[in-house]
């Protein structure tokens, strides 16, 4: 058994984005196992994908990861740390999950992609577009990034949505970034 963990000061956190999964048990209802024994690492700057049928832990895994839920028993650590050690909102601030289901607001389409950092120059908004290939799609609409969405963006596909959501994700230049099934809708080429 590891020596517990102290952080003396949150600033005092930098994390870089190496997750361990160790032997993690959780149930949603008792004794109705979603994940059994559960162990993976994941490098920083590295990329995975989970695959399985539908229910079989997938989005339960991330919710985990983000303290939504605790594990019934095993460990869960980024960089070494018992993520029951990280304040919460460290853990949430380092990490940026794009979902199935995109939430976006009725506003701009560059204020929707600046959501993800509020001080974003437009130059930076421009490149996310262009990392998340939302660029060009932009780039047609009759005013541009200054193009008004419609209330949850109504008034494009729902593949622009995900890729609107995947865009502010990486303008927030998270340490980890989980797409939950975050291109369903888009366009495999």
């Amino acid at each position: 058994i590891s020596k517990p963990f102290t952080l003396t000061k949150p600033c005092d956190i930098r994390i870089q984005g190496n997750i361990e999964f160790r032997d993690v048990w959780f149930a949603y209802n008792e004794n109705e196992w979603v994940l059994k024994g559960v162990s993976f690492k994941v490098e920083a700057k590295s990329t995975v994908a989970f695959v399985g049928a539908t229910g079989s832990g997938k989005t339960t895994v991330v919710n985990l990861l983000m303290r939504f839920y605790e594990p019934d028993s095993g460990s869960i650590t980024v960089d070494g740390i018992p993520i029951a050690e990280l304040p919460k909102d460290t853990l949430r601030h380092t990490v940026a999950i794009v979902l199935q289901d995109t939430v976006l607001f009725t506003d701009t389409i560059e204020a929707n992609i600046r959501y993800g950092k509020p001080d974003a120059t437009i130059e930076e908004v421009h490149q996310a577009a262009v990392t998340a290939n939302a660029h060009r799609f932009i780039g047609r609409m009759r005013e541009n990034y200054d193009t008004m969405l419609t209330e949850s963006g109504g008034n494009i596909s729902n593949g622009q949505r995900q890729l609107l959501s995947i865009a502010r994700a990486v303008l927030a230049d998270p340490k980890i970034l989980i797409l939950d099934e975050a291109t369903s809708s888009v366009d495999t080429r």
